[in-house]
């Protein structure tokens, strides 16, 4: 039995994530999840952590499944306590369940980077055209551009958040990426579900990644199946 601690930038249960890695769980995997603003009203959240012009600004999905808007910079001491919380519990690995750039934690346990993970994968394809990102909101279209122009120029960058757009919304810009005819699409955010993988690779017909997918890629590394 592998127990790993899921720690999620919104709040925890993330009901919404963990379906995915019922396999898994079946193959024994345990998961205990913690929440960065876990106990934080909705109100607190806004006023208090919403990000400044000079924070870098991230999204994540509270309990209630309504998606918010956090500062990076605000989030960093909140995941620091539960990580040292989940330590507590006895957990075996953590992963932090967002793919966003983190400092090294302070952690006796390992604690997984999915963006890390995320641009391993991505920097090993050897890409002679074009990638396309995914991410949440159009506000991190910069950010996202700063993030993976390290890894090609020929990048394409479109927002579609997984928690408020209507598949309608998301077919139709995975058909604007489309008309880019990348070679392969990356979903940057933990919010993206293997639905969404689905979706995106019967409309574009090319290989997708997921950040959701190669944290259980790796996590299915660690048991015994």
């Amino acid at each position: 039995m592998l127990k790993v601690g899921f720690i999620t930038i919104g709040q925890s249960p993330r009901v919404d994530v963990t379906g995915d890695f019922k396999d898994l769980v079946n193959k024994g995997l345990e998961i205990i999840e913690a929440g960065a603003l876990d106990g934080l009203s909705l109100e607190y959240i806004r006023i208090k952590l919403y990000p400044s012009d000079k924070e870098t600004l991230y999204v994540s999905r509270l309990a209630s499944g309504e998606e918010v808007t956090i500062s990076r910079e605000k989030l960093i001491p909140l995941l620091q306590k539960r990580i040292l919380e989940l330590n507590a519990k006895g957990v075996d690995l953590l992963v932090i369940l967002c793919s966003g750039e983190f400092p090294r934690f302070k952690s006796e346990k390992p604690v997984v980077y999915p963006t890390k993970l995320l641009s391993g994968v991505v920097s090993s394809i050897a890409l002679n055209g074009k990638l396309a990102v995914l991410i949440p909101r159009k506000e991190q279209v910069d950010y996202a551009y700063s993030k993976w122009s390290k890894l090609t120029e020929k990048l394409i960058v479109k927002p579609a958040s997984p928690y408020k757009a209507s598949d309608e919304e998301f077919k139709n810009t995975l058909y604007e990426i489309r008309k880019e005819d990348p070679q392969l699409l990356v979903m940057d955010c933990v919010g993206y579900s293997l639905r969404h993988k689905s979706m995106a690779y019967e409309i574009l017909g090319k290989p997708v990644i997921t950040t959701r997918g190669v944290i259980k890629a790796f996590l299915s590394e660690l048991i015994e199946l």
